[in-house]
Protein backbone atom coordinates (compact mmCIF):
# COMPACT_ATOMS: atom_id res chain seq x y z
CA UNK A 1 0.00 0.00 0.00
CA UNK A 2 1.62 3.27 -1.23
CA UNK A 3 1.20 6.23 0.86
CA UNK A 4 0.75 9.78 -1.02
CA UNK A 5 1.94 13.28 0.83
CA UNK A 6 -2.50 13.65 1.48
CA UNK A 7 -2.26 10.60 3.50
CA UNK A 8 0.23 11.98 5.09
CA UNK A 9 -1.60 14.85 6.33
CA UNK A 10 -4.73 13.15 7.07
CA UNK A 11 -2.41 11.13 9.61
CA UNK A 12 -1.08 13.98 11.02
CA UNK A 13 -4.26 15.82 11.51
CA UNK A 14 -5.76 12.87 13.24
CA UNK A 15 -2.64 12.48 15.19
CA UNK A 16 -3.29 16.63 15.99
CA UNK A 17 -6.76 16.06 17.01
CA UNK A 18 -6.00 13.40 19.63
CA UNK A 19 -2.86 15.47 21.42
CA UNK A 20 -5.38 18.40 21.70
CA UNK A 21 -7.28 16.26 24.05
CA UNK A 22 -4.06 16.16 26.49
CA UNK A 23 -5.04 18.28 29.83
CA UNK A 24 -1.14 19.27 28.95
CA UNK A 25 0.79 20.51 25.55
CA UNK A 26 3.41 17.59 24.84
CA UNK A 27 7.55 18.02 24.23
CA UNK A 28 8.42 17.72 20.58
CA UNK A 29 12.38 18.28 19.75
CA UNK A 30 12.72 19.39 16.01
CA UNK A 31 15.73 19.48 13.82
CA UNK A 32 15.97 22.74 12.11
CA UNK A 33 17.91 23.56 9.21
CA UNK A 34 17.07 27.02 8.49
CA UNK A 35 14.02 29.68 9.44
CA UNK A 36 12.28 29.57 5.76
CA UNK A 37 11.77 25.71 6.43
CA UNK A 38 10.44 26.36 9.62
CA UNK A 39 7.62 28.79 8.90
CA UNK A 40 4.92 26.83 8.10
CA UNK A 41 5.56 23.70 10.66
CA UNK A 42 6.25 26.51 13.74
CA UNK A 43 3.41 28.54 12.83
CA UNK A 44 1.23 24.42 13.31
CA UNK A 45 3.20 22.92 16.02
CA UNK A 46 3.62 26.01 18.26
CA UNK A 47 -0.45 25.63 18.78
CA UNK A 48 0.22 21.25 19.91
CA UNK A 49 3.36 21.33 21.55
CA UNK A 50 6.05 22.82 24.01
CA UNK A 51 9.42 23.06 20.87
CA UNK A 52 12.30 23.08 21.47
CA UNK A 53 14.55 23.39 17.96
CA UNK A 54 17.97 21.80 17.46
CA UNK A 55 20.33 23.23 14.83
CA UNK A 56 22.52 20.98 13.85
CA UNK A 57 24.21 21.18 10.57
CA UNK A 58 27.35 20.57 10.13
CA UNK A 59 26.53 19.15 6.58
CA UNK A 60 26.19 23.21 5.69
CA UNK A 61 29.26 24.40 3.90
CA UNK A 62 30.72 26.75 4.27
CA UNK A 63 30.70 28.21 7.78
CA UNK A 64 29.73 31.47 6.99
CA UNK A 65 26.48 30.06 5.25
CA UNK A 66 25.95 27.73 8.60
CA UNK A 67 25.80 30.95 10.56
CA UNK A 68 24.07 32.71 8.59
CA UNK A 69 21.06 30.28 8.55
CA UNK A 70 21.36 30.13 12.64
CA UNK A 71 20.90 34.05 12.55
CA UNK A 72 17.92 34.30 10.60
CA UNK A 73 16.47 30.86 12.29
CA UNK A 74 17.36 33.07 15.95
CA UNK A 75 15.48 36.05 14.48
CA UNK A 76 12.29 34.10 13.21
CA UNK A 77 12.04 31.88 16.80
CA UNK A 78 12.33 35.30 18.57
CA UNK A 79 9.47 36.63 16.18
CA UNK A 80 7.34 33.41 16.80
CA UNK A 81 7.99 33.44 20.76
CA UNK A 82 6.92 37.23 20.46
CA UNK A 83 3.64 36.32 18.11
CA UNK A 84 2.67 33.74 20.37
CA UNK A 85 3.80 34.92 24.22
CA UNK A 86 5.83 31.38 24.13
CA UNK A 87 9.54 30.34 25.01
CA UNK A 88 10.85 28.39 21.91
CA UNK A 89 13.94 26.36 23.41
CA UNK A 90 16.96 26.05 20.32
CA UNK A 91 19.41 23.61 20.94
CA UNK A 92 22.56 24.32 18.75
CA UNK A 93 25.57 21.99 18.23
CA UNK A 94 28.86 22.87 17.39
CA UNK A 95 29.88 23.21 13.18
CA UNK A 96 31.84 20.21 12.77
CA UNK A 97 32.24 20.06 8.83
CA UNK A 98 35.75 18.21 8.57
CA UNK A 99 34.21 15.37 10.71
CA UNK A 100 31.00 15.46 9.19
CA UNK A 101 32.71 15.11 6.36
CA UNK A 102 35.34 11.72 7.25
CA UNK A 103 32.06 10.07 8.96
CA UNK A 104 30.15 10.04 5.50
CA UNK A 105 33.22 9.55 3.39
CA UNK A 106 32.85 5.72 3.11
CA UNK A 107 29.18 5.70 1.90
CA UNK A 108 29.81 8.73 -0.50
CA UNK A 109 29.67 6.64 -3.50
CA UNK A 110 26.40 4.70 -1.89
CA UNK A 111 22.90 5.31 -3.96
CA UNK A 112 19.81 7.22 -1.77
CA UNK A 113 17.97 4.62 0.83
CA UNK A 114 21.52 2.67 1.65
CA UNK A 115 23.69 3.13 4.87
CA UNK A 116 24.38 6.44 4.19
CA UNK A 117 21.14 7.74 4.82
CA UNK A 118 20.89 5.67 8.29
Amino acid sequence: MGFDNFTYYRMMEESLKEIEKLDKKPTLLLHSCCAPCNAYPLELLVQYFDLTLMYNNSNIYPESEYQRRLDELKKYVAFINNKYNINIQMIETPYTNLEYNKLLEPYKDQKEGLDRCK
